[in-house]
């Protein structure tokens, strides 16, 4: 399967900035009922997931932000800000696609 210029950048984001923040980017999409890019983000991850052999999630939950801080911990890698800089990344990355967010 070949990927869209789209889901290049999505894979670019997933492997720069964590699934987190493009989990956050999907959720902003969704909430503008932009189900076309939602769709770009989940076929990325889907792919990223079959080449990988790792299952992330394609949706994000109190569970998803649990099991990421989890690894973090395992990784002896400071997960204080981690949710609080998922937010910062995932601002970046609508910016990055040329996004306006709305508050």
């Amino acid at each position: 399967m070949t990927n869209t210029p789209q889901q290049n950048k999505y894979r670019k984001y997933l492997f720069q900035y964590g699934i987190l923040p493009v989990l956050m980017v999907l959720e902003y999409f969704e909430s503008f009922e932009n189900y076309e890019e939602c769709q770009e983000i989940i076929d990325t991850i889907k792919s990223v997931n079959e080449s990988t052999g790792i299952k992330l999630s394609t949706v994000l939950t109190e569970e998803v932000i649990e099991d990421v801080i989890s690894e973090y911990i395992k990784l002896n890698i400071d997960e204080e800000n981690l949710y609080d800089n998922s937010c910062c990344y995932a601002a970046t990355i609508l910016n990055d696609l040329n996004i306006i967010q709305h508050d």
